[in-house]
């Protein structure tokens, strides 16, 4: 695949400089300085001719600013890539989590949604204490208005236009400002609006060790999943189905997240995402390298499970632009 095709098909959502720079905490200057002089990221321009940045670049402004931070120079380290840049940190981090937790204690965490609230319940982020783990938002409103938690993890599946309301009402409740939002699906305006009024916010599925960094915790190793063993056995892989062709090019989907539309959900830029990670993720199961032919027969499957699966979300991709009058 060539590499322009791959860059399309790895974002996933775009960000003004304004917005950028509220995420990650570096003045809109020092971002242009980084970009024009170290080539730290590399932005793209809209048709209006604004500076736009993807997740990615996010991502890796956010480590460049902790590690400059700590004393690393810029012009050393702009080059490297997210990973070099996560592990670098974490040698930092690692090494002064002793002093911190002694001269502070473990921080207390309270976390809300559905997945993370019972991850963190058993297994709490690293320098943290997890003291309230909710699934029910009244209650967690409620147990974390008591002010026992030093920083707030919210995790919302969709948001919803009131949800910026509802995160503004918590915060005053618990005289908090170490919040940190992970949501899956919502409108561009209400990440702005949370963004805005000073929320970190992460798109799922976030890392824990991000998480963590947001809320100025040490970032943890990754744990190894327990192996275990099935007591049935497995049916046989399919993987002689059809392998779907593409309908949507790369060049059709970037055209649509472009387009402005006038459905108040913005499901058409929604679905342009959902493509987009089917489509690298099918591409990607094509090209895992097998150790033996049981590798080989489940990659063979996840491939055409996945190419399946992007060709239903690229026909809703149609239908949703048609409904809307967009030309792709």
């Amino acid at each position: 695949m060539a590499a322009e095709e791959q860059r399309l098909m790895s974002q996933t959502e775009d960000f003004t400089i304004g917005t950028v720079s509220r995420l990650t905490g570096i003045s809109q200057h020092t971002l242009r300085v980084w970009e024009r002089r170290y080539s730290a990221v590399e932005s793209r321009r809209s048709e209006s001719g604004r500076r736009l940045y993807s997740d990615q670049d996010v991502e890796k402004l956010t480590l460049l600013k902790a590690l400059v931070d700590r004393g690393d120079r810029i012009g050393k380290i702009a080059g490297e890539d997210i990973e070099s840049l996560r592990a670098r940190l974490t040698s930092y981090e690692d090494h002064s989590l002793t002093t911190r937790q002694v001269a502070a204690g473990p921080a207390k965490i309270a976390v809300f949604g559905p997945t993370l609230a019972e991850t963190l319940r058993d297994s709490p982020l690293p320098g943290s204490r997890t003291v309230l783990a909710e699934t029910d938002f009244e209650r967690f409103h409620t147990d974390a208005a008591l002010g026992t938690a030093d920083a707030l993890i919210l995790e919302f599946p969709l948001l919803e236009p009131g949800t910026p309301d509802t995160v503004a009402r918590l915060r005053r409740s618990t005289k908090t400002d170490r919040l940190v939002v992970v949501y899956g699906f919502g409108r561009s305006a209400d990440v702005e609006h949370l963004v805005n009024s000073g929320v970190r916010v992460l798109r799922a599925p976030a890392e824990l060790h991000a998480i963590a960094a947001l809320i100025d915790l040490p970032a943890g190793g990754k744990e190894e999943p327990a192996a275990s063993e099935s007591t049935q056995p497995s049916e046989p892989l399919v993987t002689d189905m059809e392998v779907p062709p593409r309908k949507l090019s790369p060049q059709a989907l970037q055209r649509l997240a472009r387009v402005t539309t006038t459905v108040e959900c913005e499901c058409p830029h929604h679905l342009v995402d959902l493509v987009r990670n089917l489509t690298a993720f099918e591409i990607y199961s094509g090209q895992c390298r097998n150790r033996n032919e049981k590798d080989a027969a489940l990659h063979a499957y996840l491939h055409i499970v996945t190419a399946r699966a992007r060709a239903l979300m690229e026909e809703a991709c149609i239908r949703a632009a048609e409904a809307d009058g967009i030309e792709i």
